[in-house]
């Protein structure tokens, strides 16, 4: 999928509460999607094999739930 311009949707919910944002990469694990994702809103993601240590000292550790990915059509793109 690299040099493609498709952009998809995730969903994804935070400490309870929905999110959306916007990917255009797939070629990754979507767990390093979450976890950039979460950093964004700066929540530390539970995963025990990232070092949690390297987050910024009071960053709750959240799980994520309710992850979906939806390809975006052309026509809402533009």
């Amino acid at each position: 999928m690299s040099g493609t311009n498709r952009e998809y949707e995730i969903h994804y919910k935070l400490l309870g509460e929905p999110h959306t944002d916007r990917i255009t990469d797939l070629d990754v694990p979507v767990t390093d999607v979450i976890r950039e994702l979460a950093t964004k809103h700066l929540i530390a993601v539970n995963d025990a094999q990232y070092r949690l240590f390297d987050f910024e000292p009071g960053l709750p550790i959240v799980g994520i739930s309710d992850v979906s990915i939806h390809k975006l059509e052309d026509e809402v793109m533009q």
